[in-house]
């Protein structure tokens, strides 16, 4: 669960990251900065649709695969 949470929590703030560097440049002018959120605001409801929730459900497997992390098991 652990996996799974960290991911989708680096998914969100990989693109709130992206945004707050962009907006905080001089040169953004209010009407860029607008359609920058909007854009960012766009791909977030993307990531909120059934198949996008299995592509980053299949992408963390294949990802948990690949390191060999095993189930939760009691000791």
């Amino acid at each position: 669960m652990f996996g799974w949470c960290d991911s989708l929590l680096y998914e969100i703030l990989r693109h709130t990251d992206i945004i707050s560097k962009i907006l905080q440049q001089r040169t953004m002018s209010a009407s860029e900065g607008q359609n920058v959120a909007q854009l960012t605001v766009t791909t977030l409801q993307k990531l909120r649709n059934d198949d996008a929730k299995e592509d980053f459900s299949n992408k963390l497997d294949s990802t948990l695969d690949s390191v060999d992390v095993s189930e939760r098991a009691l000791p």
